[in-house]
């Protein structure tokens, strides 16, 4: 029998979670004899490369907002194509419109965020209307599953929850015990105010105040299309360094060698408003940390607060530095302990399953 095409649609292949989820998934797809291209329209340099086999294809590089969305359209019309695999609401808003002209194409459309009280113009017209031409919803949250299907009971049959693939081969615990003084938290997500930048910062500075020892070192976009600053990481920036939290607070660029660099700290921070499956928790418990992260979506599905980590309400500047000063607080035991836990965590949810059968199942049923 032969292998289908799959075209697999996303803005860019920049730094962030869903395109490393996206671009693992076509590598595995191609492993299994798929005949996989990944699609982007966003004029962004690559983060994340695709691997051996993949085809890549960039929709009208250049060009302003209209002449891309037509561009994308025109594609969609035209693609030749088995299954479309869409990851993130613009994304899929963007397929399902001319896709409608072209229904014997398989469409999984792809939720990679919460979005409870937050609900857009764009992610209202696709509960109402065009996950009407989706075949399957696949969202990598259980939390963000539930929120489709509540605005929309009539999608429950076709929504899916598939959580996000990790190597725990890849990312594993350190050989060699952490003797850090101070002690030091890592923090891997982008600088954009979803990730809770500006009251992350104030924290510190009260830390600080409180005469604590410690180092928050924090891996992040610094530069957004064309190499240009990020505006958002500039003012950020700007409010670090007013508070003079130099010794305490340091901002660095993203780095791609994560696995080989989060095994070195003490603890890892997630502090997000809100999140879809977050990948960052899922590689910092695979390599066996205690966790300090936000009680949003289903992060309490990988961190249990006072087992493996602490867990806080984002929008409480008190609660952010109590679960900080108990990580400062607890004794190299107590963080041993946690990391034990966290590794355990790791290995029973991301166990030989994995995601890729799951997909598999969507694109052969």
């Amino acid at each position: 029998m032969n292998k289908k095409n799959i075209t697999c649609f996303i803005c860019s292949l920049a730094s962030g979670g869903a395109e490393h989820q996206l671009t693992e998934l076509c590598r595995m797809l191609v492993d299994r004899g798929y005949v996989v291209t990944i699609a982007t329209f966003a004029d962004v340099e690559d983060h994340y490369p695709c691997a051996t086999g993949v085809m890549r294809k960039r929709i009208a590089p250049n060009k302003g907002k209209i002449g891309k969305i037509l561009s994308i359209f025109w594609y969609f019309l035209r693609v030749r194509t088995d299954v479309v695999i869409s990851f993130g609401q613009r994304e899929s808003f963007l397929c399902l419109i001319p896709l409608f002209f072209r229904r014997k194409i398989k469409v999984i459309n792809g939720e990679r965020n919460l979005t409870i009280g937050r609900n857009s113009r764009i992610e209202r017209i696709l509960v109402k209307w065009l996950y009407r031409r989706s075949d399957f919803i696949v969202s990598n949250s259980y939390s963000q599953a539930r929120n489709i299907v509540s605005l929309a009971p009539n999608l429950a049959n076709k929504t899916k929850t598939i959580i996000n693939y990790l190597d725990t081969n890849l990312y594993v615990p350190s050989s060699e015990p952490q003797h850090n003084n101070p002690l030091r938290i890592g923090v891997f997500c982008r600088y954009a105010p979803q990730k809770n930048c500006e009251r992350f910062i104030r924290v510190v500075e009260l830390l600080k105040n409180k005469g604590l020892s410690f180092r928050i070192d924090w891996y992040g976009n610094q530069f957004g299309k064309n190499g240009q600053a990020n505006d958002y990481f500039m003012k950020i920036k700007g409010v670090a360094d007013s508070l003079d939290l130099g010794d305490y607070l340091y901002l660095n660029n993203n780095i791609k060698n994560v696995n080989e660099v989060m095994p070195q700290y003490d603890a890892i921070c997630l502090p997000s408003l809100w999140e879809g499956f977050s990948n960052t928790i899922a590689e910092a418990i695979s390599c066996g940390k205690l966790m300090l992260v936000s009680d949003v979506s289903d992060n309490s599905v990988m961190v249990e607060d006072n087992y493996n980590g602490f867990l806080f309400d984002p929008t409480s500047e008190e609660q952010i530095c109590g679960a900080l000063e108990k990580f400062i607080h607890s004794t190299s035991e107590q963080r041993k302990i946690m990391g034990q836990r966290s590794r355990e965590r790791a290995l029973h949810l991301f166990g030989a399953h994995g995601f890729i059968e799951e997909y598999l199942k969507l694109i052969e049923e």
